[in-house]
Protein backbone atom coordinates (compact mmCIF):
# COMPACT_ATOMS: atom_id res chain seq x y z
CA UNK A 1 0.00 0.00 0.00
CA UNK A 2 1.12 3.55 -0.63
CA UNK A 3 1.93 6.22 1.85
CA UNK A 4 -0.91 8.24 3.39
CA UNK A 5 -0.41 11.89 2.63
CA UNK A 6 -2.29 14.82 4.12
CA UNK A 7 -3.06 18.09 2.39
CA UNK A 8 -4.98 21.14 3.41
CA UNK A 9 -6.51 23.20 0.63
CA UNK A 10 -7.35 26.66 1.81
CA UNK A 11 -8.93 29.58 0.06
CA UNK A 12 -6.13 31.88 -1.14
CA UNK A 13 -6.59 35.53 -1.83
CA UNK A 14 -3.48 36.03 -3.98
CA UNK A 15 -2.78 34.01 -7.11
CA UNK A 16 0.86 35.17 -7.18
CA UNK A 17 1.48 33.68 -3.75
CA UNK A 18 -0.03 30.38 -4.83
CA UNK A 19 2.10 30.31 -7.98
CA UNK A 20 5.24 31.11 -5.98
CA UNK A 21 4.52 28.32 -3.52
CA UNK A 22 3.95 25.85 -6.37
CA UNK A 23 7.23 26.89 -7.99
CA UNK A 24 9.14 26.49 -4.72
CA UNK A 25 7.53 23.08 -4.15
CA UNK A 26 8.49 21.91 -7.63
CA UNK A 27 12.08 23.10 -7.16
CA UNK A 28 12.29 21.27 -3.83
CA UNK A 29 10.84 18.14 -5.45
CA UNK A 30 13.33 18.32 -8.33
CA UNK A 31 16.18 18.76 -5.84
CA UNK A 32 14.92 15.82 -3.79
CA UNK A 33 14.66 13.64 -6.87
CA UNK A 34 18.19 14.64 -8.00
CA UNK A 35 19.59 13.88 -4.54
CA UNK A 36 17.86 10.51 -4.45
CA UNK A 37 19.20 9.68 -7.91
CA UNK A 38 22.73 10.36 -6.69
CA UNK A 39 22.30 7.71 -3.98
CA UNK A 40 20.65 5.17 -6.30
CA UNK A 41 23.57 2.77 -5.97
CA UNK A 42 23.02 2.26 -2.22
CA UNK A 43 21.35 -0.90 -0.89
CA UNK A 44 18.24 1.13 0.01
CA UNK A 45 17.94 2.59 -3.49
CA UNK A 46 14.60 0.89 -4.18
CA UNK A 47 13.02 2.38 -1.04
CA UNK A 48 14.59 5.81 -1.62
CA UNK A 49 13.40 5.86 -5.23
CA UNK A 50 9.87 4.91 -4.13
CA UNK A 51 9.81 7.72 -1.55
CA UNK A 52 10.98 10.22 -4.18
CA UNK A 53 8.39 8.93 -6.64
CA UNK A 54 5.59 9.27 -4.05
CA UNK A 55 6.70 12.87 -3.45
CA UNK A 56 6.53 13.60 -7.18
CA UNK A 57 3.00 12.13 -7.38
CA UNK A 58 1.97 14.15 -4.31
CA UNK A 59 3.32 17.38 -5.80
CA UNK A 60 1.64 16.70 -9.14
CA UNK A 61 -1.76 16.25 -7.49
CA UNK A 62 -1.31 19.09 -5.02
CA UNK A 63 -0.49 21.53 -7.84
CA UNK A 64 -3.87 20.86 -9.51
CA UNK A 65 -6.03 21.44 -6.44
CA UNK A 66 -7.65 24.60 -5.20
CA UNK A 67 -10.84 25.17 -3.24
CA UNK A 68 -13.95 23.88 -5.09
CA UNK A 69 -15.98 26.90 -6.26
CA UNK A 70 -19.34 25.37 -5.27
CA UNK A 71 -18.11 24.56 -1.76
CA UNK A 72 -16.63 28.03 -1.40
CA UNK A 73 -19.91 29.65 -2.47
CA UNK A 74 -21.84 27.49 0.00
CA UNK A 75 -19.21 28.06 2.73
CA UNK A 76 -18.64 24.33 3.14
CA UNK A 77 -15.62 22.66 4.71
CA UNK A 78 -14.72 19.02 4.43
CA UNK A 79 -12.31 16.24 3.61
CA UNK A 80 -11.70 13.48 1.10
CA UNK A 81 -9.77 10.27 1.77
CA UNK A 82 -9.01 8.54 -1.53
CA UNK A 83 -7.18 5.40 -2.61
CA UNK A 84 -6.16 5.21 -6.29
CA UNK A 85 -3.71 3.76 -8.78
CA UNK A 86 -2.54 4.57 -12.28
CA UNK A 87 -3.93 2.33 -15.03
CA UNK A 88 -1.94 0.86 -17.93
CA UNK A 89 -3.28 3.53 -20.29
CA UNK A 90 -2.05 6.35 -18.03
CA UNK A 91 -5.38 7.16 -16.41
CA UNK A 92 -6.26 7.09 -12.73
CA UNK A 93 -8.51 4.44 -11.21
CA UNK A 94 -10.14 5.46 -7.92
CA UNK A 95 -10.28 2.34 -5.76
CA UNK A 96 -12.01 3.81 -2.72
CA UNK A 97 -13.18 7.25 -1.60
CA UNK A 98 -14.59 8.54 1.67
CA UNK A 99 -15.79 12.10 2.15
CA UNK A 100 -18.13 14.08 4.34
CA UNK A 101 -19.64 15.88 1.32
CA UNK A 102 -20.05 14.73 -2.29
CA UNK A 103 -19.03 18.21 -3.53
CA UNK A 104 -15.49 17.55 -2.32
CA UNK A 105 -15.50 13.92 -3.48
CA UNK A 106 -16.63 14.82 -7.00
CA UNK A 107 -14.06 17.63 -7.15
CA UNK A 108 -11.14 15.36 -6.14
CA UNK A 109 -12.28 12.60 -8.52
CA UNK A 110 -12.43 15.13 -11.39
CA UNK A 111 -8.98 16.52 -10.57
CA UNK A 112 -7.42 13.07 -10.28
CA UNK A 113 -8.74 12.16 -13.73
CA UNK A 114 -7.15 15.28 -15.23
CA UNK A 115 -3.64 15.08 -13.75
CA UNK A 116 -0.83 14.12 -16.11
CA UNK A 117 0.70 10.69 -15.60
CA UNK A 118 3.85 10.87 -13.50
CA UNK A 119 6.98 9.19 -14.91
CA UNK A 120 7.18 5.50 -13.96
CA UNK A 121 3.72 5.54 -12.38
CA UNK A 122 2.51 2.66 -14.53
CA UNK A 123 5.67 0.67 -13.84
CA UNK A 124 5.52 0.91 -10.06
CA UNK A 125 1.96 -0.40 -9.68
CA UNK A 126 1.62 1.54 -6.44
CA UNK A 127 -1.66 2.18 -4.72
CA UNK A 128 -1.71 5.72 -3.35
CA UNK A 129 -3.75 6.81 -0.33
CA UNK A 130 -4.16 10.51 0.21
CA UNK A 131 -6.25 12.76 2.42
CA UNK A 132 -7.36 16.21 1.29
CA UNK A 133 -8.68 18.70 3.86
CA UNK A 134 -10.71 21.67 2.67
CA UNK A 135 -10.98 24.53 5.17
CA UNK A 136 -12.06 28.11 4.64
CA UNK A 137 -9.91 30.81 6.16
Amino acid sequence: MGIIERYTCKQNTTTDMKTTIKTIALVITATLFSTVSAFASSENSSYITEVAHNEIVRQSINSTLSYPAQAKAEKKEGFVLVSFKYTEDGGVQVLEMNTNDSVFGNYVREKLSSIPTCPNAKQTGNTYQMRFNFKLM
